[in-house]
């Protein structure tokens, strides 16, 4: 929940969106990519990602991050105002039924200007084309 549009509150039940994760050797990833939430806002994101390998079964992890919520309406003024960005926080679970990382959940919290947002994801392979 939170204000994603400067003219009115706004709550989306569902977001639908994109994210490309690169390991790290070092027990460390970086996750980047889009969402789209509602009515054309869009949602860019960054995190880096710390993951623990105390459980036998998924390993957990911990991300910080940025986000960058754009508008249709501001077009390149997304970019140079500091409404706009939040800063990041996840924590969740990676490799869920130890399919080599292909499916991860985490719980998110966000905090800008704008408002706080929360939100749940659940992350699965789409096939390589």
């Amino acid at each position: 929940m939170g204000v994603l549009r400067t003219d009115e509150k706004t709550t989306s039940a569902a977001t639908f969106g994109f994210t490309q994760t690169n390991y790290n050797r070092n027990e460390t990833a970086q996750d980047y990519g889009l969402t789209y939430v509602h009515d054309g806002v869009m949602q860019a994101h960054w995190g880096y990602k710390f993951l623990t390998d105390w459980l036998n079964f998924v390993e957990p992890h911990y991300k910080v991050g940025f986000i960058l919520n754009m508008e249709p309406s501001e077009g390149l003024g997304n970019f140079i105002n500091y409404k706009r960005y939040a800063l990041s926080g996840s924590v969740g679970i990676d490799n869920l039924f130890r399919k080599n990382r292909k499916f991860s959940a985490e719980a998110n919290l966000a905090v800008s200007p704008l408002g706080l947002f929360t939100g749940f994801s659940f992350s699965f392979p789409v096939p390589e084309f």
